[in-house]
């Protein structure tokens, strides 16, 4: 009994200091986000967690719930990000086919052909998307933000502010055409990206629409394109500007990955922790610290043209 005691006793004792640690934390700090999870649904997982060490949830758990909860078109009340600095992100897109989601999570609502495009014509449509542009994220969404639905955001349209975009890569079996070197993805990033629900197997049927784009991704000897976009002001919906370009280059485009590499002044390849830093304490202590380091030294409304020297 007086074991038992002494350990219930313990427990309340650490209890209350990671409980006074959590109280003291104040700051940014800058995630890695895996593919495949909003930003909301990890700062979910991150209210959840955060302080419960080897004892919290796994992540993949959090992961799959988010993603059901997402296609089940459930109220999801989260606010939209309204954060004004600058942002910039590495997105990949495939040519000849549209997504009613426009991502490879979607369903496939148009197969257009591609012979006919090339990386020049490419480039040159690129400069038509910089500026203030309107977007749509798709339609098929009933997630709630703001208490509005997603589509209904849709038909209103929303003002961005996209400063610069830069075609990294292109390839196109069909025209052959092919121009540029891809930036090669993090490796936990294509690790999933490569082997988890995107794996391509040999002997899938032909694609048709109303079928799921994911198994199609990493299809051989398909049209496809690299960018880096940097945004102002609120970010850029990527999926919609990528199905835009699809929709100017007479074909389709459909978002296949996306990773945010840098926020203000904070970059990906060096200022992030990893999803599974979260739920320590002096992990996310220390990354508060060297966020807030960074934003001091250079200023939060650094410019980003380091990615596009």
């Amino acid at each position: 009994m007086l074991k038992a005691a002494a350990a219930q006793v313990a427990a309340r004792q650490a209890g209350s200091r990671v409980f006074g640690e959590l109280q003291s934390l104040d700051g940014i700090l800058a995630v890695n986000k895996p593919s495949g999870i909003s930003c909301s649904g990890l700062l979910d997982y991150f209210k959840r967690n955060i302080g419960r060490g080897h004892l919290a949830a796994p992540f993949r758990d959090h992961f799959e719930h988010e993603r059901e909860l997402r296609k089940s078109g459930k109220k999801i009340r989260r606010r939209m990000d309204k954060s004004d600095s600058g942002k910039s992100y590495l997105a990949m897109g495939r040519l000849g086919v549209a997504t009613d989601s426009y991502d490879a999570e979607g369903r496939v609502t148009k197969i257009a052909p591609t012979e006919g495009i090339t990386a020049h014509g490419m480039e040159e449509l690129l400069a038509e998307f910089t500026g203030e542009i309107m977007q749509r994220p798709p339609i098929y969404s009933a997630i709630r933000v703001d208490g509005m639905r997603l589509y209904q955001y849709a038909r209103a349209g929303n003002k961005v502010n996209v400063k610069n975009i830069r075609l990294l890569h292109f390839v196109n079996p069909q025209a052959g055409a092919e121009f540029g070197t891809p930036v090669a993805l993090p490796e936990k990033f294509l690790e999933y990206f490569v082997t988890d629900r995107y794996a391509w197997v040999d002997g899938c049927p032909e694609m048709q629409e109303g079928m799921l784009m994911t198994p199609y991704v990493n299809q051989p000897d398909t049209a496809s394109f690299q960018i880096l976009i940097q945004s102002g002001g609120g970010g850029v919906y990527v999926r919609s500007l990528v199905h835009d370009i699809g929709e100017r280059l007479g074909s389709a485009a459909t978002m296949t990955s996306l990773l945010r590499t840098s926020q203000g002044p904070l970059r990906l390849d060096r200022d992030t922790i990893e999803v599974e830093d979260l739920v320590y304490v002096d992990r996310v202590r220390d990354a508060i610290a060297h966020a807030e380091n960074v934003i001091r030294a250079v200023g939060a409304e650094r410019s980003l043209d380091v990615y596009f020297e």
